[in-house]
């Protein structure tokens, strides 16, 4: 039905609207002494109630709104179809709706009627230069929106859990060559978040660091939500104190598109996901991907749509050149000054807190930095693993960290390192003559993984 409503109510221009069907009971409206009908009215008389005080809706672009903006879309209207310019206001408002009638934005459709700007003086624009804020110096930016594409198995999530936890807690020792920006952490999880809490808190107790202490210094989200209730949460938690560092993980999980090769609908993801980084505080927001199936170490860009590196500010990456290393850079992307690759290593461990229903504690891969000149000891055990060094021992009890280093070319870095860990992992046990043995775990551990001929019958490589 159309009704007609007092101009003076909703404002110029604006004489007819059409209620949708259902939208409200059939009904007239009825006018007040002074003449005028309202939404308000019609509640009243009729016993319907308005979506919400003192709105209109408007047939322009089907959807009620308040007399304000009803005045405002009935300008943008009349503007449009003479061809007259929008003020920056009435643009929000244009870009804001939807109308058949309007059509898209043209090119020549001025998007900012602004006074026109001056150009600046070299010694003026020098002026206004403000210091480079990192949250990890120099590779993760404040106030930047960065992918971190790795394939899966490539440790990812282990490597953002250690970063994330050592700008939550101020643990500089996490990241020793570079310098942490301590802060509030928010991580969104919903792929496997049983697993990303294990992980966690296996990864703070092998730190030293007690999860309670970081009270509301690491938030996580374990479902699914859109960007824009993210944004909005976190906006309500930001009273509690600005973040620096906000993780999504993953693309794939929380892009709610019906195809990841979307260009429109990935576009319009990212774009929503970028305020986070206009939060108190100017958070970096790193948002987890997977590539293409089968990329190679040198095609490490975020499934999807070509468009993705054109809304964000960088593209970090992670490769596995060894079994129990990953080193960490950038692909297709990056805004900022090039850095170094920064590598982790792998090692099991356990954490008191993570058990079975027996109460077991479970292996957890934790992900620890390695420093630039043991990554470049490490490059002389390619082809070496953690297994075949298990295997070795099997072979040959009782023999030396030395001889073992030897035996295996092995640097001496990397034998002090995985001798820790596989007897971290109760794998081997030290002999009284200062030697090393295998333990049944370790026997078990070797049966797993199908006894894999790392080493020749013989016990050599």
């Amino acid at each position: 039905m159309t009704t007609h409503v007092n101009p003076a109510s909703i404002g110029a221009n604006v004489t007819n609207v059409t209620l949708p069907n259902g939208a409200l009971p059939e009904a007239d409206f009825v006018t007040d002494s002074a003449g005028n009908t309202t939404i308000n009215d019609l509640a009243k008389t009729s016993g319907a109630s308005p979506p919400e005080e003192a709105q209109v809706y408007n047939e322009q672009v089907q959807a009620w709104v308040s007399p304000d903006i009803a005045i405002v879309l009935a300008t943008i209207t009349d503007k449009i179809k003479k061809g007259q310019p929008l003020t920056p206001e009435e643009m929000k408002v244009r870009l804001s709706y939807n109308s058949p009638t309007w059509g898209p934005p043209t090119p020549t459709e001025p998007r900012h009627h602004a006074e026109p700007k001056h150009f600046k003086t070299l010694a003026e624009f020098a002026q206004e230069r403000e210091p480079l804020d990192y949250v990890v110096d120099p590779v993760i930016a404040a106030g930047s929106l960065y992918t971190f594409t790795a394939k899966t198995g490539d440790g990812k999530t282990g490597v953002l859990i250690t970063i994330t936890v050592a700008v939550s807690s101020g643990h500089q020792a996490m990241l020793p060559e570079h310098i942490i920006t301590p802060g509030r952490v928010a991580y969104c999880t919903c792929e496997n978040p049983d697993n990303f809490r294990d992980r966690l808190l296996t990864t703070c107790f092998a730190e030293g660091i007690d999860p309670a202490s970081l009270g509301n210094n690491y938030l996580v989200l374990d479902a699914f939500d859109t960007p824009e209730h993210i944004v909005a949460a976190l906006k309500k938690h930001s009273k509690d104190g600005p973040f620096r560092m906000i993780v999504i993980d993953t693309l794939q999980a929380y892009f709610a598109g019906e195809s990841e090769n979307a260009n429109a609908k990935l576009m319009e993801f990212l774009r929503s996901v970028r305020p986070l980084t206009k939060l108190e505080g100017r958070p970096a927001v790193v948002i987890a991907a997977h590539p293409k199936k089968n990329a190679t170490s040198s095609e490490l860009v975020p499934y999807g749509a070509g468009a993705i590196l054109n809304e964000v500010d960088g593209n970090l990456v992670q490769t596995r050149p060894a079994e129990d290393q990953f080193e960490m850079s950038w692909q297709g992307k990056f805004r900022g000054c090039d850095f170094k690759p920064l590598h982790f290593g792998l090692k099991l461990a356990t954490c008191p807190a993570v058990v079975n229903s027996k109460g077991v504690e479970l292996l957890q891969p934790v992900f620890g930095y390695i420093k630039e000149a043991e990554a470049a000891e490490a490059e002389t055990n390619e082809g070496i693993t953690q297994l075949g060094v298990l295997e070795y021992i099997h072979r040959h009890p009782g023999e030396t960290q030395t001889a073992i280093r030897q035996r295996l070319n092995l640097s001496k870095g990397t034998a002090s390192r995985w001798l820790k860990d596989l007897k971290a992992a109760h794998w081997i046990a030290e002999t009284v003559t200062g030697g090393w043995r295998i333990t049944r775990a370790g026997k078990t551990e070797i049966a797993a993984e199908g006894g894999a001929p790392t080493l020749g019958p013989d016990g050599e490589l």
